[in-house]
């Protein structure tokens, strides 16, 4: 595949892993990386990397690691303004000033917990080429909510009241 092709491994202990089948992967066709993988109801949630529009974090989900289905919804990260917040009152003026002048054009390495029925959302935004920083975002709901939000049952239309 191309770079950063994920295989993946199964283990009952976590101390000895078996690698799956070589079909087993998420992609081949293009740059997907890092992955932060989850199971829920049957399905693993594959959250990666893809370069498009600079780097965006996207997401697909698979019954068997072998056939993928892509959110309608992606991106689940796009860079934005919004990644510049500063939320620590104890960064300088100096570090502020970093931050207000870096590219951004990647949201990348994402990672989450549930934690008192909100998602905690860690990711990193940046330039891709070793100017990076850490963010922090919330979900207000939990893992399952966030999970199978990115693969709606029907199109939600703008009359929709859910």
């Amino acid at each position: 595949g191309e770079r950063f092709t994920a295989r993946f491994a199964t283990s009952n202990d976590l101390v000895h892993w078996k690698t799956t089948p070589r079909e087993c992967a998420y992609s081949r066709d293009r740059y997907t990386a890092p992955h932060a993988l989850r199971y829920l109801d049957g399905y693993y949630y594959d959250f990666y990397l893809e370069a498009f529009n600079g780097y965006e974090t996207r997401v697909v989900r698979s019954k068997d690691l072998i056939h993928w289905e892509s959110s309608p919804l992606n991106p689940v990260l796009r860079a934005s303004d919004e990644d510049k917040k500063i939320a620590n009152a104890k960064l300088t003026a100096g570090q502020r000033r970093r931050i207000a002048a870096a590219t951004d054009i990647n949201n990348s390495d994402i990672d989450f917990c549930e934690f008192n029925g909100r998602l905690i959302i860690n990711y990193s935004w940046g330039n891709q080429q070793g100017k990076e920083f850490l963010a922090e975002a919330v979900y207000d709901g939990t893992l399952k909510d966030f999970l199978t939000g990115w693969f709606p049952s029907r199109p939600r239309t703008f009359s929709d009241k859910r």
